[in-house]
C-alpha cells in the first residue's frame, strides 16, 4: 500500500534558511554558507555545495546552518548514515541564537529514520520532536504531527495514529490529509465501507487529491466492487498520467465492465493510443489474443512500428499457434 507522503520538512528547511539567511547578521561561517546556497538556488551544483559547505565546517566547527544544509543534501542522496551525522553535530551546536529550533532538527532526524525503513527509532525522535514543538509555539505543529501519525502507522499501530488524525482534525476540520489518514488506517483494519465515508467526504475539500482514489482502489476491491474500483483506477491515471494505474489484472476482475469502459474511451478521447494499448493488453490478458492481434495490428498501422507492440503481436501469435506470425 503507497505510503501518505511524509511531509516536506526538508522544504520548510529550505523556506526557512533562505529567508532567514538573507537577514541574519554576519557571523562566522555565514559567508561560505550563503554562497553555497546561492550557488543551488541559482546553479544546483551540488557537488560545490557539498565542496564549500565541508570547508566551512572545517574553519567554522560549530556551525549549525552547514551541518543541517550537509543533513539535508546527504539525506536526499540516500547517504542516510552521513545526514545522521551531520544532524546530530546540528542539534548538539544548536543555540537560542540558531534560525533552526531544536524541535525542527528532532523532525528532520526522524525523517531519516524513516527513509532508513528505521520505523521505531523514527517515531521515538518524532515524539521528541513533538513534545518541543508544543512548547515552543514556533514550529508547525501540525506538520510534526501528520508525520508522527504516519510513524505509528509504519509501525502498525494504527490506534496511535488515529489518535494524532482526530487532534489534527480538532485544529481543523479541513485537514484531508488527517482525513485520508484515518480512512487508510480502516483499510488496515479491513473496514472499507468507513474508509469509503471518509474519502467520499474529504472530496469535498479537494476532489483531485489523488489519496482518495490511490485508497478507493482498495477500499472497493476489498468489498468486491470492481466497476467501482476500476472507475478509480481510471480517475487516478486521468489525474496522473501515470499508465500503471491502468491495472490490467485488476481490469480482469470486472472484465465486460472494463472492455465496454475502456472501447467507450477509445470512441470519445481524440489522444486514444493508451486506451487502444490498455484494450488489447487485456483481450490478451482474457486470452482473446484474436481481438488483441487486431486492436495491437491496428496501433501499429495508425502510430507506427514499435518494438513493444510488435513483442505483444508476436506474443498473441505464439499463443494462437501460429509460429510463423512471430517472424
Amino acid at each position: 500500500m503507497k505510503k501518505i507522503a511524509i511531509l516536506a520538512l526538508s522544504l520548510l528547511f529550505l523556506g526557512l534558511q533562505l529567508t532567514h539567511a538573507q537577514n541574519s547578521k554576519k557571523d562566522n561561517g555565514d559567508r561560505n554558507y550563503e554562497a553555497a546556497l546561492q550557488i543551488y538556488n541559482e546553479q544546483g551544483a551540488v557537488e560545490e555545495v557539498y565542496t564549500l559547505l565541508l570547508e566551512n565546517i572545517k574553519e567554522h566547527p560549530k556551525h549549525i546552518s552547514s551541518y543541517a544544509w550537509l543533513a539535508y543534501f546527504y539525506g536526499s542522496e540516500g547517504y542516510h548514515s552521513v545526514a545522521l551525522n551531520m544532524i546530530d553535530k546540528a542539534i548538539k551546536n544548536n543555540h537560542n541564537k540558531s534560525e533552526f529550533t531544536d524541535a525542527g532538527l528532532y523532525a528532520y532526524k526522524a525523517s531519516i529514520y524513516y527513509a532508513m525503513g528505521d520505523y521505531a527509532m523514527a517515531l521515538s525522535t518524532q515524539e521528541t520532536a513533538v513534545k518541543m514543538a508544543r512548547k515552543n509555539k514556533k514550529d508547525d505543529l501540525q506538520d510534526m504531527l501528520a508525520d508522527l501519525a504516519q510513524y505509528y502507522f509504519a509501525l502498525g499501530d494504527y490506534d496511535s495514529s488515529d489518535k494524532i488524525y482526530e487532534e489534527l482534525l480538532d485544529i481543523d476540520q479541513t485537514n484531508q490529509l488527517a482525513m485520508i489518514g484515518l480512512a487508510r488506517n480502516l483499510l488496515g483494519r479491513e473496514d472499507y465501507s468507513e474508509a469509503l465515508e471518509i474519502l467520499e467526504s474529504s472530496k469535498a475539500y479537494d476532489s483531485s487529491n489523488t489519496d482518495i482514489y490511490y485508497y478507493a482502489v482498495y477500499a472497493y476491491e476489498g468489498l468486491k466492487e470492481y466497476k467501482k474500483m476500476v472507475n478509480a483506477l481510471v480517475m487516478l491515471y486521468e489525474l496522473t498520467g501515470e499508465v500503471e494505474y491502468l491495472d490490467i489484472e485488476r481490469f480482469k476482475m470486472a472484465p465486460k465492465y472494463s472492455v465496454a469502459y475502456l472501447k467507450q474511451k477509445i470512441v470519445s478521447e481524440v489522444d486514444n493510443v493508451v486506451w487502444k494499448i490498455a484494450l488489447a493488453s487485456l483481450y490478451s490478458n482474457c486470452y482473446k489474443y484474436s481481438e488483441a492481434l487486431e486492436l495491437y495490428e491496428s496501433i501499429q498501422d495508425e502510430y507506427g512500428v514499435g518494438v513493444g507492440t510488435l513483442q505483444e503481436i508476436a506474443a498473441c501469435y505464439m499463443e494462437m499457434g501460429f509460429y510463423e506470425g512471430v517472424n
